[in-house]
């Protein structure tokens, strides 16, 4: 996974780019691959010149969908826990034929929307 930020966006003021790991959150839940998962806190400049710190997070979920909502979960846990905004790119890997080996893509919109 991967974030491209424009460069007139991001504030030079703040500390800059920090890596967020949320390894042992996410290991904790479901193993998932080196790479797979990156986030930073990164200091955006806004329209009305405001700045702000948001989490920017990318995730290329495994083929069968299973670690997207354990994923998901993580990510917003530690946004939570650092009071700061989410902002997730995901290729969550769902299906839309129901399979017992797999995460169909309605189940996961249920669990994004009730927050588990």
């Amino acid at each position: 996974s991967f974030i491209l930020v424009a460069k007139p966006r991001m504030s030079q003021v703040t500390g800059g780019v920090q890596e967020l790991d949320l390894t042992d959150a996410i290991l904790q839940h479901v193993p998932i691959a080196d790479g797979d998962l990156c986030a930073f806190v990164v200091p955006l400049l806004f329209d009305d010149d405001s700045e702000k710190n948001v989490i920017l997070a990318s995730f290329h979920g495994d083929t069968a969908g299973l670690a997207s909502t354990p994923t998901v979960n993580a990510v917003r846990s530690a946004a939570r826990e650092i009071g700061l905004p989410v902002v997730l790119g995901i290729d969550a890997n769902t299906h839309r034929v129901w399979d017992s080996k797999s995460k169909h893509v309605d189940e996961f919109l249920r669990d994004i929307q009730d927050g588990t």
